[in-house]
């Protein structure tokens, strides 16, 4: 009842390797470009509304205007850590390969604003919960204990440029030492943008390469 198909016959022509050792390797995929800022304009969530700024400020592509937060503050517990986070979010997944923090070190006072210790997380979740270091829907990709400000760069590649959604920074404590923010007792993080570099993928067909056999 079920029956056979009749065989069918192919015949295929290899054509003769040439290059030594490397005739078997992978062409690879073709090049697509530099990485890009995936970050530009996207969405950005914060703990804590900014004292100055806002949050479209952090993805604008413009390290002239920033975006200023003052928190923390506990008239006795001036050296607990501050307990905001901001949150980029892209449009899609994305293999990311770094992520920039550009801090302003300093903000008209002189007072240095940049995070001496923050956290660097991230999820593939599509609607996770906000920034928690415990939920499990979050990883944290670096924890930065020794910050300098300025322009940090933050290397994903190093952990396998995992697919990524959303991109959260944890500010914990500023260059201040606490026994000098007696009278303030805060925390005071500056930040002129943040930005998310992804390779771009090829979707054309893999460059030529003279040391790969053409089979079938």
């Amino acid at each position: 009842n079920l029956g056979f198909s009749k065989p069918v016959m192919v015949a295929v022509q290899q054509q003769i390797c040439t290059g030594g050792s490397g005739e078997f390797e992978d062409a690879g995929v073709a090049d697509a470009g530099a990485p890009q800022n995936i970050a530009l304009n996207a969405p950005v969530k914060a703990k804590y509304r900014p004292n100055k700024g806002n949050l479209g400020f952090l993805v604008d592509g413009k390290v002239s205007t920033v975006t200023y937060w003052t928190g923390g503050l506990n008239w006795i517990c001036g050296w607990c850590d501050f307990d905001g986070w901001i949150m980029v979010t892209v449009d899609k997944l994305y293999e990311v390969d770094r992520v920039v923090i550009r801090w302003r070190d300093k903000e008209g006072d002189e007072t240095e604003h940049y995070a001496k210790e923050y956290d660097v997380l991230y999820t593939a979740i599509t609607e996770p919960p906000d920034p928690n270091f415990d939920d499990g829907f979050w990883t944290v990709a670096k924890s930065i204990t020794d910050g300098q400000g300025g322009d940090k760069s933050i290397n994903f590649e190093a952990i396998g440029s995992p697919l990524t959604k959303h991109i959260a920074i944890w500010p914990r404590q500023d260059p201040v030492p606490y026994w000098q923010e007696i009278l303030s007792a805060a925390e005071h993080f500056a930040i002129a943008e943040i930005e998310i570099y992804s390779k771009p993928k090829g979707t054309g067909p893999p460059p030529p390469k003279p040391t790969v056999c053409e089979g079938f």
